[in-house]
């Protein structure tokens, strides 16, 4: 999904160069992109998008399902 690829709150590698709260911040917009792609998207569209966001970002993935959980 080169939505992703192109959207700069889904960039991973400067992770290194950044803070724990940065991270947590850069994070929940994530979550936040996340959510409304499941209110917006068929099941199956949302699915690839959480198959590839598991890949680019293993991380976010994890804390998305924590917060939809």
């Amino acid at each position: 999904m080169l939505e992703f690829e192109r959207d700069s709150d889904f960039k991973v590698l400067d992770y290194p160069d950044m803070s724990r709260e940065e991270i947590r911040d850069r994070t929940m917009v994530k979550v936040k992109k996340m959510a409304s792609y499941l209110e917006s998207d068929t099941m199956d569209e949302f699915l690839q998008r959480i198959a590839y966001i598991s890949i680019l970002d293993p991380g976010a993935f994890t804390r998305f399902g924590v917060h939809v959980s």
